[in-house]
């Protein structure tokens, strides 16, 4: 396999991408353009593109981290040169390159260690003479005078701080989706069941869809949220919207990602106060490696409803686990989840029913600039039967997902969105929630 080194200078020699013959994915070559002409960030969005198309291997590991070097996200660099340094030919130019992170980050004492396991390793003697000038360079820095070494360290303490901040600096981000849509049966929200009878009414809508996350420090995030829904039937009673607001933290344990988090969410219905709705979270996440994850995750919501929803008031409860996998189709992610609810329940309806829920989802691009995504999901819902009952209602339901939308640029992307959905309810109390659905949508989105 034939390899290609950019030389831009002798001591940027390791920092060029590498270029495989074998690679024919548009979103690679068009990585490799992007960062010969420094275009860094558009060079990590063709990188990424390339690795969902099926690009796999040390390239485009390397590729990325060097990319990412660039930008001065060195935490996210070593862990590209890493996964690069696993495959024999790449290793050594790993190597001298996470010598380099850890000079960045000022941790002198890991950069040498990277050095010396460059200048120990024979395939590029350049590299290898690289690695022992950077070796006796930071090693004449060590041998300062007591005191010139005390001052450096105060100094280089405090350059550590701001660089590692910078390096690891965490910005602003957001996003907005505008859509418009027709539902075939939409829903009627009533006092008995939150998500509503079929009404067998089609109609059109708009939505909005707004989210910003704000970075405090290292580890906590302040999110806030917004999502609206108008109809164009009469009377608005079935417009929707929420606005959330919390907080999260995230750091990580032994091997695992923790993050908790808690948000206050308050939602009108028509013209009306609906819920409002305290909710905590407790995720965690681990890599399996080449790409595999578990995700673990609790959540409590504390809920209260208005007139004419109070039943809705109480407690629920939802446990999930969730696998996410790379493989040659595109990413999977198999989920499952628990729901155990505690409502305020009428003597003639339940509103707290245990549920089932299984997902399966698949992501794959279609193009450089085409993806699809699809989901297929099964839920059952139980009811318990209050005494005024003779029969508890158990509903079944299917759901199918299918979006497929063009990249226009790194931040902006046009889509379209069909959900189909199947509830299959028993009647119970001689009310069925019974029902099929189509829901389509044109949607363009944003993201800073």
């Amino acid at each position: 396999m034939f390899r290609q080194l950019l030389l831009l200078s002798v001591t940027l020699m390791a920092l060029q991408p590498v270029f495989s013959q074998a690679e024919d994915s548009s979103a690679f070559v068009k990585g490799i353009e992007a960062f010969r002409k420094g275009s860094y960030d558009d060079a990590v969005f063709y990188f990424k593109k390339a690795k969902e198309s099926g690009v796999t291997g040390s390239n485009i590991e390397f590729n990325l981290a060097v990319s990412y070097y660039k930008l001065e996200k060195y935490e996210l660099a070593k862990e590209g040169f890493l996964m690069a340094a696993k495959q024999e030919k790449y290793r050594q130019l790993a190597y001298y390159n996470l010598g380099l992170v850890a000079d960045k980050q000022n941790n002198t004492n890991e950069a040498i260690r990277w050095y010396q396991k460059a200048s120990a390793l024979r395939s590029d003697s350049k590299i290898a003479s690289l690695a022992k000038d950077k070796i006796s360079k930071l090693s004449l820095t060590d041998k300062a005078p007591p005191q010139q070494n005390l001052l450096a360290a105060r100094d280089k303490y405090k350059t550590s701080s701001a660089t590692g901040r910078r390096s690891r600096e965490r910005k602003i981000n957001g996003g907005v989706t505008l859509a418009v849509g027709n539902d075939d049966n939409i829903l009627l929200a009533d006092g008995n069941a939150e998500e509503g009878q079929a009404s067998n009414l089609d109609g059109n809508y708009w939505e909005v869809f707004g989210y910003l996350n704000i970075p405090l420090g290292q580890n906590w995030t302040l999110n806030a949220n917004t999502y609206w829904q108008d109809y164009d039937i009469d009377p608005d009673t079935q417009d929707f919207n929420n606005v959330s607001v919390g907080i999260k933290y995230r750091t990580q344990l032994g091997g695992w990602w923790f993050s908790p988090s808690v948000h206050y969410i308050d939602s009108n219905l028509g013209n009306n106060d609906y819920q409002q709705i305290w909710d905590y979270k407790l995720r965690f996440s681990r890599s399996l490696g080449q790409g595999r994850w578990m995700v673990f995750r609790y959540r409590y919501s504390d809920i209260e409803s208005e007139a004419p929803y109070q039943s809705f008031t109480g407690d629920r409860h939802q446990l999930r686990a969730e696998y996410k996998t790379k493989l040659a189709i595109g990413k999977l992610r198999l989920r499952y989840e628990l729901e155990l609810n505690d409502r305020q329940n009428r003597p003639t309806s339940n509103s707290s029913p245990t549920r089932h829920t299984i997902r399966a989802r698949l992501k794959r691009p279609l193009s450089d600039r085409w993806n699809l995504a699809t989901e297929v999901g099964f839920r059952t819902s139980d009811y318990e039967t209050p005494s005024a009952l003779t029969q508890a209602r158990q509903d079944d339901r299917f759901r199918f997902r299918l979006d497929i939308n063009r990249d226009m640029s790194k931040t902006w992307k046009l889509g379209v969105l069909y959900v189909y959905t199947d509830n299959d309810s028993n009647g119970a109390n001689g009310v069925s929630y019974s029902y099929t659905k189509n829901d389509i949508q044109f949607y363009s989105s944003w993201t800073f």
